[in-house]
């Protein structure tokens, strides 16, 4: 475990050093780019070299500074929102009732950044959650993403446990998409449903669970993805809550989607 350890170091690194690298050659490259054309302002407009110069050094350089922050330092910081919800028909074993909403991890992205998704799982159990829900987006392309961070996703508890629904990039299709490999597609959906159970999530594909206080309950329902794109079918079974509306209104329930194209059916 300690040479593991050692080797995400190693890697992290590597990547954080091969970020710099490439940030300072941006910044080398449109130094030189700012002293030719400030060179030619010069000549051609009459103005000072130095005016045209520090102008120019302003706007070709902010860009990557900002970037330089973005990737260093601002992905790692994380900010928690808190939203109060009320709702009339809450059962009253339900108030105060604590969800930790989180989505999007795209898993690829933590790969070499271990210590920043440890610190994300130590500030959602901080949050006492009774309920954690994931909204989609746990890989970027494959199934497999998940395997190098799967011991830290293990740590994340609540007490009614977490429920997690599949995002666009779920289905595995932008690693398929020029292929066209429908079955490959429902080969990835499969092994990252199996992935997420096994760190103890409960994936839910067009499902809904029955949280219950005493006599009270409230439903969880998970959605698959909904989308508008011809390249991206819907999937969604919200189309059952307007065929059958008793059914979606016997108790209260939130629902839980990636892209929420479906609220305005709400």
């Amino acid at each position: 475990y300690g040479i593991y350890l050692q080797k995400q170091a190693m890697k992290m690194s590597i990547e954080t050093t091969s970020t710099i690298s490439i940030i300072l050659l941006c910044c080398i490259t449109l130094l030189i780019a700012d002293l030719a054309i400030s060179g030619l302002v010069h000549i051609m407009a009459g103005i000072s070299f130095k005016r045209a110069f520090l102008t120019g050094l302003w706007t070709l350089l902010l860009p990557p500074v900002f970037t330089a922050y973005g990737s260093l330092i601002g992905r790692n910081l994380y900010k928690t929102e808190v939203v109060y919800l009320e709702f009339e028909n809450l059962p009253a074993s339900f108030d105060g009732y604590r969800i930790v909403h989180i989505s999007d991890l795209h898993a690829r992205s933590y790969e070499h950044r271990h210590s920043s998704l440890q610190k994300a799982v130590t500030e959602i159990n901080g949050a006492d959650p009774d309920l954690i829900v994931f909204t989609g987006d746990l890989i970027t392309l494959v199934p497999e993403e998940v395997d190098s961070i799967s011991y830290i996703l293990k740590e994340t508890k609540a007490r009614d446990g977490i429920y997690s629904i599949l995002g666009n990039h779920d289905y595995g299709i932008y690693a398929d998409r020029q292929s066209g490999n429908r079955s490959s597609i429902k080969e990835n959906i499969g092994k990252l449903l199996e992935k997420e159970k096994e760190i103890g999530w409960n994936p839910l594909t067009n499902q809904a669970a029955v949280i219950s206080r005493g006599t009270d309950s409230i439903a969880v329902v998970g959605v698959e993805n909904t989308s508008a794109s011809r390249h991206f079918p819907s999937r969604s079974a919200l189309w059952m809550c307007r065929r059958m509306p008793a059914v979606c209104t016997i108790i209260p329930f939130p629902v839980w989607e990636d892209w929420p194209s479906s609220w305005p059916f709400w």
